[in-house]
């Protein structure tokens, strides 16, 4: 049986968590300890027309990157990932060389721009630099 007076504290107490567990409006709660996170940041940062936040998720944050404005990104899924294996490295024409370990992450971005909805499939080859994922190269190849 429940004690009648420790009812009001343990519904404060719940209520509480459950506030703390809820993000600030823009915080962006991502980490780069996956590729997931990475990618869910990237996403984020387009969103926001952020620079820094693209250069910060970017292997070669010097690299060449035109964000005139934010992205109007409605919803992504990654589509794919895989880790690359000895023979995936052969072929692949990327900026970076590839090294086994590297992961490519297919994901679809549906998009709206001036009233039309749009999708399209980019890839994404990261890997780890100082315990962060970091993309080094990127391709969009077309819709579903």
């Amino acid at each position: 049986m429940v004690n009648r007076r420790a009812v009001p504290i343990l519904v404060l107490l719940i209520g509480c968590a459950l506030f703390m567990s809820i993000p600030a409006h823009g915080e962006n709660e991502a980490s780069l300890d996956t590729p997931e996170g990475t990618i869910s940041r990237y996403i984020e940062a387009l969103r926001q027309g952020s620079l820094e936040g693209v250069k910060a998720v970017s292997q070669s944050p010097d690299d060449a990157f035109y964000l005139p404005r934010p992205v109007n990104i409605l919803r992504y899924a990654i589509r794919g990932k895989k880790i690359l294996r000895k023979g995936d490295l052969e072929g692949l024409d990327l900026r970076m060389q590839p090294r086994v370990g590297d992961v490519q992450l297919d994901v679809l971005q549906v998009r709206e721009a001036e009233g039309q909805t749009t999708y399209h499939m980019f890839s994404y080859w990261m890997r780890p630099m100082d315990g962060e994922w970091k993309i080094y190269d990127r391709s969009v190849w077309g819709g579903p």
